[in-house]
């Protein structure tokens, strides 16, 4: 997780940060954080994107134990 979290900026890391604690949709966290509506959708992307990889990479240890 944390190998993911670190690919982000300061200020999608903020989105990040404020969907998580506070649970509030994407859009909302964006503007929470300070950041244009569009940015708590593309955090959103981001992390899908990262977080897809980090298993497709993680998948082949697992399959070797």
């Amino acid at each position: 997780m944390k190998r993911v979290l670190a690919k982000l900026s300061p200020a999608e890391r903020k989105v990040a940060d404020c969907w998580a604690a506070a649970g509030l949709t994407w859009k909302q966290a964006a503007l929470k954080a300070g950041q244009p509506v569009s940015m708590g959708e593309r955090v959103r992307r981001k992390l899908n994107r990262l977080g897809n990889g980090y298993q497709c990479r993680r998948r082949p240890e697992a399959d070797q134990r």
